[in-house]
């Protein structure tokens, strides 16, 4: 019995030897091989970590888009409004232009008429002291008749 208790103790405490041995093989292993949960979360925290910055990487190129976006309209509202302010200033700056003609116009076409009409008054002038003054018509006939 003395040899049997033996065994029992010496197997035991191999037991108890590789136990302890076993269990700070597992504490020094991977995490991943002495806690397989521990692999999935892993995993998981790595994907989530991808679709984060893959979502940020298209919020960013987005955010990018918009604003080349809006300042490719923004030139394009600045050259059609600098485009239709050149227009307006043409067709106004051509309207003065030609009201400016057509007063001119008008006024050189009053001024001729009323140089006609001046012209045509003094000549009726003078035709009525030729009839009232029949002497002083004579003379001035005389004088151009001694030019000839």
């Amino acid at each position: 019995m003395n040899k049997m208790a033996k065994k029992i103790i010496i197997y035991s405490m191999v037991g108890l030897f590789q136990l302890g041995l076993g269990a700070s093989v597992i504490e020094a292993a991977p995490a991943s091989e002495a806690y397989p949960w521990q692999q999935q979360q892993d995993t998981d925290k790595r994907q989530q970590d991808n679709n984060r910055q893959q979502q940020q990487d298209t919020d960013k190129r987005q955010q990018d888009n918009n604003k080349q976006q809006q300042q490719d309209t923004d030139k394009r509202q600045q050259d059609n409004n600098r485009q239709q302010q050149q227009d307006t200033d043409k067709r106004q700056q051509d309207n003065n232009r030609q009201q400016q003609q057509d007063t001119d116009k008008r006024q050189q076409d009053n001024n001729r008429q009323q140089q006609q009409d001046a012209d045509k008054h003094s000549q009726e002038q003078g035709d009525n002291q030729h009839q009232q003054h029949p002497d002083k018509d004579k003379s001035w006939q005389e004088s151009d008749g001694n030019k000839q």
